[in-house]
C-alpha cells in the first residue's frame, strides 16, 4: 500500500482519487474477472497472495469511495500488528455488536480501518483482521460504539467503553 495526497491506496486504486474505470483496469492482472454489481467493483485474487476487494464507487463523479480487503485468512494472516506497522499508531477504536461478538474496528490517520471480530472487548497485536477499509475519512457505521482515543496496551489491549 502507498500513500497519495494523504489517502491510503491499494493497487494503484486511491479513494476519492481514482476513476472506476482506471480501478477496474488495475485490478485486471491480479484478478480473475473482476465483477460490476449495483456499480461497486469486486474481486478474488487468483495469485498469491489470495486477497479479495470490494470497491465501493459513487457516480457523480464516478470516483471510488472506499475499498474494503479481505486479508487471506491463511496460516501467514495481516495481524493488526502489521497493520500498526504500516500505518501507525492507531487513533481511536469503534466497536458493534454483532450476535454474540463484537466487531471491532482499530482506526489509523488518513482514512485506514481494520476489523476484526472477538467474543471479548480485548486487543491483542496477533490478532487477525478480518478487513481492512481505505476511504478518504475513515469509517463511521451506524451502531457503533466509539471510543474517543487510543488508549495503547494499558491492561493488556482491553478496549474501555465510554
Amino acid at each position: 500500500m502507498t500513500r497519495q495526497q494523504d489517502v491510503w491506496c491499494w493497487r494503484t486504486i486511491c479513494p476519492a482519487l481514482s476513476s472506476v474505470a482506471s480501478a477496474a483496469h488495475a485490478l485486471e492482472p491480479y484478478a480473475g474477472e473482476v465483477q460490476r454489481r449495483y456499480g461497486n467493483l469486486y474481486w478474488e485474487a487468483t495469485t498469491e497472495p489470495l486477497w479479495s476487494a470490494a470497491v465501493q464507487v459513487i457516480t457523480e463523479p464516478p470516483v471510488v469511495f472506499y475499498i474494503q480487503l479481505t486479508p487471506p485468512q491463511t496460516v501467514a494472516t495481516y495481524t493488526l500488528a502489521d497493520a500498526m506497522i504500516e500505518f501507525g499508531t492507531p487513533v481511536n477504536v469503534q466497536l458493534e455488536r454483532d450476535l454474540n461478538d463484537w466487531v471491532i474496528f482499530v482506526c489509523f490517520e488518513h482514512g485506514v480501518c481494520g476489523g476484526m471480530q472477538s467474543q471479548e472487548l480485548r486487543l491483542r497485536a496477533m490478532q487477525p483482521l478480518s478487513i481492512i477499509n481505505l476511504s478518504r475519512s475513515g469509517i463511521n457505521l451506524s451502531g457503533t460504539q466509539r471510543a474517543p482515543g487510543w488508549y495503547g496496551w494499558r491492561g493488556l489491549g482491553r478496549i474501555r467503553r465510554h
